[in-house]
């Protein structure tokens, strides 16, 4: 299947590809099924960039990316992101951007121009199948970056949420050290546990002489307190906010990244 779950003919054959850049010694073994077109030329009309100031010393994957081209081959995620390289380089405003990638640099993006040019310039009507066609796939390609942007979600706060919240605000201190202290929450009163600290103690008595007489065991806890402790981490990112809270005068962009940019125990900024 192809865009939008156009159907794709292949003749029916696959065959072994050894790719290699022309820019570097990378090079790549893949699969591909055979058909006898991908797309159309692309682009469909050849883009002026002599006011692109491309730098010399840029060495293009393709330099002849302006021009209408036969489409040779249709690469795959799953290769993809193993050519990307560090660097990135911003032409002008409405233009589109240069990628380092392992085949060299390529041109990547869209930019803005008048619809009525590229319909001249492609021998077209507005009113034709063509053009009718380009639209199709612009708006798709459109829907599909506007699935993959890394928009934050907007998380509906819950009573359950707003209450520990409120806990959270109202129960906890600072300790000399510098770690921050909760009283634990309880959703109902305290009294109704009962009487259960002494047949509680008594087991927790019984257990520990039992991991004593056995080594297995006793391993067995270490790794499941292990993973207890990596649990109470995840509970601790509410204390990770107060403090970028209580220090945000002090460090004001650490205090920022604190609060934008960990997901659970791991930065990225």
């Amino acid at each position: 299947m192809g865009l939008g779950d156009t159907s794709v003919s292949t003749e029916g054959s696959a065959v072994r590809i050894n790719m290699k850049s022309q820019d570097s010694d990378y090079s790549a073994t893949l699969g591909a099924l055979v058909t006898p077109t991908i797309t159309d030329s692309q682009p469909s009309f050849v883009i002026g960039t002599s006011d692109w100031k491309i730098s010399s010393n840029i060495r293009l994957a393709d330099p002849a990316f302006n021009k209408p081209q036969r489409v040779d081959l249709l690469i795959g995620a799953s290769l993809f992101y193993k050519l990307l390289s560090v660097g990135q380089i911003v032409l002008l405003p409405g233009l589109p951007l240069l990628q380092k990638t392992r085949l060299g640099w390529v041109v990547t993006g869209g930019f803005e121009r008048p619809r009525s040019t590229s319909l001249l310039a492609a021998g077209r009507t507005p009113n034709s199948e063509a053009s009718q066609l380009d639209v199709r796939l612009d708006e798709l390609f459109r829907r599909f970056w506007e699935i993959e942007s890394l928009e934050k979600p907007k998380v509906k706060a819950t009573k359950e949420g707003a209450n520990c919240e409120q806990h959270f605000g109202n129960n906890f201190f600072r300790l000399p050290s510098g770690e921050y202290s909760v009283r634990l929450p309880l959703k109902r009163s305290a009294e109704l546990l009962g009487e259960s600290y002494g047949q509680g103690h008594l087991r927790f008595l019984s257990l520990e002489q039992k991991l004593g007489r056995n080594s297995h065991l006793k391993e067995q806890y270490s790794a499941f307190k292990e993973f207890l402790d990596l649990n109470h981490m995840s509970r601790s990112v509410r204390a990770m906010h107060q403090l970028a809270f209580d220090e945000r005068d002090v460090f004001p962009i650490g205090s920022d990244a604190i609060k934008q940019e960990f997901y659970v125990d791991d930065l990225i900024s």
